[in-house]
């Protein structure tokens, strides 16, 4: 799949199909959060991963250790069902995971949405790996990535787009983490990360995998 394309087409559609004072209100939340310096709070390459603990979509609780002890850890934050831009990352990670697995990698995704959720992308794009439940965001916020969404992003998201984030995350939080990838060793400790303010980008996973393939 091409990754790029899709995304670009989506963006043209948003472009032609959504009204202008939705558009202003999207570019200037997207400014504001450039603006906010917000990835300059990224975990850097070196760090140790923190430690957590957290359900999978089936319940499991699962411990951050375990993951990494089994192999190098692709982790991928998920805004939710709802977004389309996040959907295709989703659907293109699990494309490469014959070669992340020939590697000896594995990948999760982690999200603020409750499991019932997670279960429906899952099902529809026939997802090879676990989506992990992130509740108020709080993995998220260690790792520099999450942000309260703006009074009018809110007022859109709930009243316009009819994306209601209490529904779909089970809190009154109104918090989203931006779009990120990190690759961890067995040891914990973060070998790749990058991130984006912007929720319509999305990197191919051409850097990881070099580090995976070298």
């Amino acid at each position: 799949m091409n990754l790029q394309k899709l995304l670009e087409q989506k963006r043209k559609t948003d472009q032609e199909n959504l009204p202008p004072q939705y558009l202003k209100v999207l570019k200037t939340s997207i400014r504001d959060l450039v603006r906010s310096g917000i990835q300059n709070k990224l975990i850097k390459p070196g760090s140790k991963l923190p430690d957590f603990e957290l359900k999978n979509h089936n319940g499991q609780i699962i411990k951050s250790s375990y993951l990494y002890s089994q192999g190098p850890l692709i982790i991928t934050f998920y805004r939710g069902f709802w977004c389309p831009y996040c959907n295709f990352d989703l659907a293109n990670l699990n494309h490469y995971l014959p070669r992340i697995k020939e590697a000896g990698a594995h990948s999760i995704a982690i999200s603020p949405e409750k499991a019932v959720y997670s279960k429906k992308i899952i099902m529809m794009q026939k997802l090879k790996f676990d989506i992990l439940w992130d509740q108020e965001n709080k993995i998220a916020d260690e790792l520099g990535l999450k942000f309260n969404l703006s009074q009018d992003m809110i007022d859109l998201y709930r009243d316009k787009l009819h994306v209601n984030l209490k529904m779909y995350h089970g809190d009154n939080d109104w918090s989203l983490p931006i779009p990120a990838r990190f690759l961890v060793d067995t040891n914990g400790i973060v070998k790749y990360a990058e991130s984006s303010p912007d929720y319509t980008k999305r990197p191919e996973l051409d850097d990881i995998m070099a580090i995976l393939e070298s």
